[in-house]
């Protein structure tokens, strides 16, 4: 359900035991299928994954490493990109994303989904 980056070392050891799971709605609360999603820990651990047929999505990750620069960043063709700090996350476990901003193509997405496997965006 994620990907840890291989190029980063020693990830795959700070990812933990901890579980968070979330789904990403639209402003209609339709769920977003196929969503891109980071979840930037730090400036050396990121995790990635996508949301499934039913909007939603999950990683494990360490609690100990999140801090208050920790957050989720989601993309989706069509919509605009939306960034959730992580503690506002955990609340109720939803990101709802919109048209408000700029629009991102399919390259954007695919170039983002690239990207963020290798924790560079």
């Amino acid at each position: 359900m994620y990907k840890i980056n291989e190029d980063i070392p020693d990830q795959g050891k700070t990812i933990g035991k901890d579980y968070i799971r979330g789904i990403v709605l639209n402003t209609t609360s339709d769920t977003i299928q196929n969503a891109a999603i980071l979840l930037k820990i730090n400036d050396s651990i990121c995790i990635n994954t996508m949301t499934d047929f039913e909007g939603y999505f999950g990683v494990y990750y360490d609690q100990s490493k999140i801090n208050d620069l920790s957050y989720f960043e989601v993309v989706k063709e069509g919509q605009a990109k939306r960034s959730v700090p992580f503690h506002i996350f955990i609340k109720d476990s939803t990101i709802v994303i919109d048209k408000i901003g700029k629009i991102l193509s399919y390259d954007d997405y695919l170039s983002f989904s690239a990207k963020i496997r290798k924790c560079s965006w």
